[in-house]
């Protein structure tokens, strides 16, 4: 990819350099030759940006689904533990029960529950695939309904895909979404054919204002929301009020913070199915924006149609010169 954006950068500058006057010897010849190259030059360097255009645009297609904030050490916090039910005896009651119910066996109730916590980290990152520790646990008041569990999981950050370490697909993840999506765009929640799952991005709100939460988070965040949702998943069809529930997601990194969401693969890979909503999100990701990607396949093209704009005007002002002696 790299050698065929550098071959395609050379012939363009090689193209303009070649139209570059060279002294007065031989100049009604050296006219008449540009003249008659010239809109193939032209063409050629038009060609050479669309080209080049495509080369980045190709090699950027995974990298700019790929979030920037995925690094070693990242991590999230997601805090499921159960709302109070009340005062009791003029104190805040937060300890209670949590049901938890496994993909493989019964539901299991554990009592006087003081917290429950998702996490995941980015214990390793290879390109574009992640290596994710993750956990859930449950602390109890009582020694005999603590729980933990934990796995080591593979993730495609830029599709999403998730795999055991052995390389099974367990399927995707909507823990994170394209980041600054725009109004309607479609999303992809599941793809492990042949099915599939998609959903539409909801930035405003009635009043065509923008979406903010400061719920989950320590500061209002300027969030989107799904909607639309349909498709398969495993056979079973998907929409919005069977399946999903939707999610929230922080506008500006498309982390989720909010909103039920159910059945993700990261709880698949723990063996769990999750039902509740985060109370609170803990993570050392900025919420502010994105640093700014720049797209180097505009720039380049539009470095190539400048150039030719240059040899035109170049052409056009020797030529006058010449009529005039």
């Amino acid at each position: 990819m790299y050698l065929s954006l550098v071959i395609t950068v050379f012939g363009a500058v090689v193209t303009l350099v070649s139209f570059i006057p060279r002294g007065s010897g031989r100049r009604k010849q050296s006219l008449a030759t540009k003249k008659a190259v010239l809109p193939a030059a032209v063409l050629v360097i038009l060609i050479l940006s669309l080209s080049t255009a495509s080369c980045v645009a190709q090699f950027q297609a995974s990298s700019m689904l790929a979030p920037s904030w995925m690094k070693e050490g990242t991590y999230v916090s997601y805090d499921f533990t159960p709302h109070f039910i009340g005062h009791h005896d003029g104190v805040l009651e937060t300890s209670q029960s949590q049901t938890v119910f496994f993909l493989n066996g019964p539901p299991i109730t554990y009592r006087n529950v003081t917290s429950v916590i998702f996490r995941w980290e980015c214990t390793d990152l290879k390109e574009d695939i992640a290596t994710l520790d993750v956990s859930y646990s449950i602390t109890s008041d009582l020694a005999s309904d603590n729980f933990y569990t934990s796995t080591l999981v593979d993730v495609d950050i830029a599709n999403r895909s998730v795999y055991f370490q052995d390389g099974t697909l367990i399927g995707t993840t909507n823990f994170w979404l394209p980041s600054s999506p725009a109004e309607g765009q479609e999303v992809t929640l599941w793809d492990v054919p042949p099915d599939k799952v998609t959903a539409m991005v909801r930035t405003k709100a009635p009043n065509g204002e923008d979406l903010f939460s400061g719920q989950t988070l320590p500061e209002p965040q300027r969030i989107f929301g799904l909607q639309n949702i349909t498709g398969t998943m495993n056979g079973e069809e998907v929409n919005d009020g069977t399946f999903w529930g939707g999610g929230i997601y922080d506008y500006d990194t498309g982390l989720y913070v909010g909103a039920q969401i159910q059945r993700d693969s990261l709880f698949t890979a723990l063996g769990i199915n999750n039902q509740d909503i985060p109370i609170y999100v803990t993570t050392n990701i900025g919420m502010g924006p994105e640093k700014t990607v720049i797209n180097w396949g505009y720039v380049l093209g539009l470095a190539a149609f400048v150039g030719s704009i240059v040899v035109i005007a170049a052409f056009l002002l020797i030529k006058r010169r010449h009529r005039r002696r």
